[in-house]
């Protein structure tokens, strides 16, 4: 069994031994005897980054091991230097601690809960079982945004099977011993084997993007953090350009465009008439 380090989701640096090696069609599965590196799970990818001089290009789970999917071999026995690739790590945490943030306030105000989940290289969804207005997210989007400004205590536990029992929890799973349980305090408790930072102030924020009825519930669009930063980097310089082009201030590009779309109709419209 793999030593799992990953409780810590800030260590991103430590030192292993490799225990096994072996080849495959899509690389060399290399086991450790302890690792910080998560694997995939919970809608959640497997980390990558650099194990000595192997390259981690995914990293999953086989029969209570940690399998490191490596470009190169390495040696049994060998003691390594490893390190889990930061920007990721820390973007994949972003999008799922907020996630467990902001469904806290969701589960709260309307008692829906999360029934699917999935950390994209675009954007986070939510998979929730009802409906909810867009007038609610924005205001659990607020409440969760707030919640990042306090810096709430997230916290790491594994009650026994009597703790257990009396405890109320989203994700609630059918078996009594083991649960992983990540608690932001006062906000959410949910079963969770992920990494997750040990504050809600490293979120960064959490936006909702959009929503759409799926299956008799709820497809909710998020961002969190460095990967919303991103998005609204790019749609800033987007209506900058377009702001330029408009001789328009950035806030008044919807206006121009549309008076812009109302000449452009009324020319139409005397060419053809």
């Amino acid at each position: 069994m793999t030593e799992r380090l990953y409780d810590d989701g800030l260590l991103l640096e430590f030192d292993a031994a490799v225990t096994d090696v072996r080849k495959t069609s899509k690389g060399y599965e290399i086991i450790l005897d302890r690792s910080a590196f998560f694997p995939e799970g919970g809608g959640q990818p497997g980390d990558v980054g650099i194990i000595g001089t192997a390259r981690v290009i995914d990293t999953y789970e086989q029969n209570g091991q940690v399998v490191h999917l490596c470009t190169s071999p390495l040696q049994i026995g060998a003691a390594v230097h490893c390190s889990v690739d930061e920007d990721i790590r820390i973007r994949r945490m972003q999008g799922h601690s907020g996630e467990h943030l902001i469904m806290g306030f969701i589960h709260k105000k309307l008692g829906l809960d999360n029934v699917g989940f999935r950390l994209g290289s675009s954007y986070v969804t939510l998979d929730l079982d009802g409906e909810i207005s867009m007038d609610d997210l924005r205001e659990c989007e607020q409440q969760a945004n707030l919640a990042i400004a306090k810096d709430i205590p997230i916290r790491i536990s594994y009650p026994d099977a009597e703790e257990l029992a009396k405890l109320e929890y989203r994700s609630k799973l059918s078996v009594d011993e083991g649960i992983r349980i990540v608690t932001i305090e006062g906000i959410d408790r949910c079963a969770c084997c992920a990494p997750h930072f040990p504050s809600t102030g490293s979120i960064g924020m959490v936006r909702v993007l959009s929503a759409q009825s799926y299956k008799g519930g709820t497809r909710v669009y998020i961002l969190c953090g460095l990967d919303a930063l991103d998005l609204f980097r790019e749609r800033t310089e987007t209506v900058t350009s377009i702001s330029v082009l408009l001789s328009a201030k950035p806030e008044k590009t919807a206006e121009a465009v549309k008076k812009l779309y109302d000449e452009n109709n009324a020319l139409k419209k005397r060419l053809y008439d």
